[in-house]
């Protein structure tokens, strides 16, 4: 069984330094609430996959400071989430990829959740998503645009 959550915000509001130029939010602090509201929703899990654009995840690459040899982000294969793909890819190139962040919930700091880069999204968009450990390497990865349990469009959400 899959959740998904789906919120909007607006890209162009962020500086290089991954800060919101009206508000003064940090780019994860906006990561936090939305990973907040998905655990509101659905008190019995946590989202533990981030789908964005790869415009998105320069936001990312900004707020987690990375070196220039390091990008955030799952390249999807064939519509599909493959790890060992983007593994085996990994070696032959001269970027590191970080492929997940802790959560930004106190009690689940320990579980990662996945980034993955789907350029299907529209610049501001992201789906937040709960795939359990089962549906890992199932076909259940493939990114749909129909509603799994529940779809949100959290347009503006502060």
């Amino acid at each position: 069984m899959q959740i998904q959550e789906t919120y909007n915000f607006s890209a162009k509001d962020y500086n290089e330094e991954a800060f919101d130029v009206t508000t003064g939010e940090f780019f994860l602090e906006l990561i936090s609430r939305f990973e907040n509201h998905f655990h509101d929703n659905h008190p019995f899990c946590y989202a533990n996959y981030l789908f964005a654009n790869s415009s998105t995840m320069f936001l990312f690459n900004r707020a987690l400071d990375l070196a220039p040899d390091e990008l955030s982000g799952i390249d999807m294969i064939d519509g599909k989430i493959d790890i060992e793909v983007n593994l085996e890819i990994e070696k032959f190139s001269k970027t590191k990829t970080i492929y997940a962040i802790g959560s930004n919930i106190k009690e689940n700091e320990e579980e990662p959740l996945f980034l993955v880069i789907n350029d299907k999204l529209t610049d501001g968009t992201i789906i937040l998503k709960y795939i359990p450990d089962n549906d890992s390497d199932g076909d259940n990865n493939e990114v749909i645009n129909d509603p799994l349990i529940t779809e949100k469009d959290h347009s503006g959400y502060k």
